[in-house]
């Protein structure tokens, strides 16, 4: 039986990276799924434009957090025999001290459906909520029992795709016409 040509995989192989590389990711921005019109991307270049519903629109806000509280995994489920493979991709954050703002925000966060950027330790800026809104999967809130212990909330924001999320091209994150200055409201909260 001859494979479907649709099915056949490209290969070119992947080489030794030089030991520079550092996990963790920075900041993550969130943007409602509506407001955002659509999205470009290729395969071979990631994305290369955002387009928000409302015109001059900056849809995109910033949730920052302490170094080593927040992690991105995306993970391939694959079944052969019910020929289904997609990729759930899981957003952990943590941020510290309750306070009603971020109590708020996160109740805000646990009702819709979102498309969220993260930008991680190397500087990649990856995608989420390309054929899929970002949903939060999780989210807590503990005062902790020993003095060292977390004081805060944390979230967990999953996307599911049929592909690997896309990063985003490196000519469209910074500059004047970039994702951060044309897309991103500045964070006035804490």
């Amino acid at each position: 039986m001859a494979l479907n040509a649709n099915c056949a995989a490209t290969l070119s192989g992947i080489g030794l990276e030089c030991l520079d590389n550092i996990g963790g990711i920075k900041r993550v921005y969130i943007a409602r799924k509506e407001d955002i019109a659509s999205v470009t991307a290729t395969d071979t270049t990631g994305v290369t434009l955002i387009t928000p519903a409302e015109t001059g629109a900056k849809p995109f806000y910033v949730y920052e957090f302490r170094k080593a509280t927040g992690g991105m995994t995306s993970t391939a489920t694959i079944d052969d025999a019910a020929g289904v493979r997609y990729f759930t991709t899981e957003v952990t954050l943590q941020f510290n001290k309750m306070k009603t703002e971020k109590r708020l925000e996160i109740n805000a966060l646990t009702k819709g459906n979102f498309v969220a950027v993260v930008e991680d330790m190397m500087g990649q800026f990856t995608y989420l909520g390309f054929d899929q809104p970002v949903t939060a999967t999780a989210a807590t809130a503990q005062a902790g029992t020993a003095y060292g212990d977390v004081n805060g909330y944390t979230l967990t924001l999953t996307d599911i795709s049929k592909d690997m999320p896309y990063q985003l091209a490196p000519t469209y994150t910074t500059g004047a016409e970039g994702f951060i200055e044309t897309l991103v409201t500045p964070n006035t909260n804490e």
